[in-house]
């Protein structure tokens, strides 16, 4: 009985021995060979070459050096040592290498999980030591990078970053491809009653938007805005409400208004002016007293339908968008309209439309009769060719047409006079 027991246990050790020693399995299997040491196969064409290997599926294999690896599905490759090929047309082409998912090709010791456009356009993973992610594509959607020490993370990019490292914690590059664009951009979609937000360093400073708003809110303990170049803020509202004060080291251009909400609903007129402290403050317009001749302007002055007062609104200087200007009018229907009167040592009125009427000494001149005239002033009541009162009052005078017309009826009155004269002289001869 006890012979028996040791025949049994000595063969049981033999055969384990044996299994152990060539470890090779082949077992319902076609085509497959096992050509590498305490390497197996199984299916169907798999061949595992490496030592220790594992190779199964349909047409799958190891390479000879790929010591330790692990290849199973259909047309999967391991090559490298411990590397692994799972699914469909993959390959981990070198040591530690891993491709889980369909048309892969992975190498640098990577893992890639997803699947490539197709077997001619593999998704390919050649970086050293990634973690790549996508689907349907040749190009990974998300990568995560090796940690560059103990105690250290990696960077996490999303897009093609091939042949570049990620600038940032979290790299998000756009797709451009044949006409193709997208904007690089994150959404962040909150459910009601609460918010989307992107916090810094806790979430006390933070910029957020409550569900169903349109409104962008910062909260911070302080504000610093700094740009190389230029700085956008495109909005119907901006509202910004620090609880101390805002710093701007550098220019600040406002398009449209700023709108000082502590002062809402004041009707006082009033102007943003920088105090002696260098701060921002709406004064009062009417005591904001200034030397405008300290001023140097560089450009013109657009008064947009406003008018230059000194402390009426009903008077000033106007000026209309037709570059009219007014006086105590804001309806100038001439160049110059003034509504008063107008003190002035000289005037000088340049050329008229009409000649100067010295035409009237002409020989040809005809000159009226005094007979025709008497007649004239007799029905109209005001000499010929002058404005009457009716015409006066309903449009005015113009003071160069004015005299010139003054001038003409003295130079007719001179011939009037010289006229009588010669009656005079000719009746004092036929009385000698």
């Amino acid at each position: 009985m006890k012979k028996n027991i040791l025949k049994s246990v000595a063969l049981t050790a033999l055969l384990v021995a044996g299994s152990i020693a060539h470890a090779q399995i082949n077992y319902n299997s076609q085509n497959c060979q096992n050509a590498g040491k305490f390497s197996s196969a199984i299916g169907d064409g798999c061949v595992s070459n490496g030592e220790y290997s594992f190779a199964g599926g349909w047409s799958s294999r190891t390479g000879y050096s790929a010591r330790s690896s692990f290849s199973y599905g259909q047309g999967c490759v391991a090559n490298g040592n411990h590397s692994l090929a799972l699914g469909y047309f993959v390959t981990a082409q070198d040591a530690g290498a891993t491709a889980i998912g369909t048309y892969l090709t992975v190498s640098g010791g990577s893992v890639a999980i997803g699947r490539g456009y197709d077997n001619t356009d593999r998704m390919v993973v050649d970086r050293t030591r990634v973690i790549a992610l996508g689907f349907d594509s040749n190009l990974p959607t998300m990568t995560v990078f090796s940690a560059p020490g103990k105690n250290r993370t990696g960077k996490v990019a999303i897009g093609n970053v091939t042949g570049i490292e990620p600038s940032a914690k979290l790299h998000i590059k756009a797709d451009k491809h044949n006409g193709f664009g997208e904007d690089a951009d994150i959404l962040l979609q909150s459910q009601a009653g609460f918010e989307a937000a992107v916090c810094f360093q806790n979430k006390n400073n933070k910029i957020s938007v409550a569900t169903g708003s349109n409104t962008m809110n910062f909260t911070a303990g302080g504000f610093n805005f700094e740009s190389q170049t230029s700085m956008n803020f495109i909005s119907n509202d901006f509202i910004f409400t620090p609880r101390r004060e805002m710093v701007v080291r550098g220019s600040l251009q406002v398009n449209r208004s700023v709108i000082l909400t502590e002062l809402s609903g004041d009707t006082t007129k009033r102007m943003v002016c920088v105090n002696n402290e260098g701060r921002l403050e709406a004064m009062n317009l009417y005591s904001i007293k200034d030397n405008m001749g300290n001023h140097v302007a560089e450009k013109n002055i657009h008064l947009n339908g406003f008018r230059l007062v000194n402390c009426k609104d009903d008077g000033g200087i106007f000026l209309d968008r037709n570059n009219k200007v007014g006086i105590g009018t804001s309806t100038p229907s001439q160049e110059l309209s003034v509504n008063g009167t107008i003190l002035a040592k000289e005037l000088i009125v340049s050329k008229l439309d009409e000649d100067w009427p010295d035409y009237v000494f002409d020989p040809e001149y005809k000159l009226a009769s005094l007979e025709d005239l008497g007649s004239y002033v007799k029905d109209e009541r005001h000499l010929p060719g002058v404005p009457s009162a009716k015409e006066m009052e309903d449009g005015g005078i113009k003071v160069g047409e004015m005299n010139a017309i003054l001038l003409k009826k003295i130079e007719e009155l001179t011939l009037y006079v010289i006229e009588l004269q010669q009656q005079i002289n000719e009746l004092k001869g036929e009385q000698k």
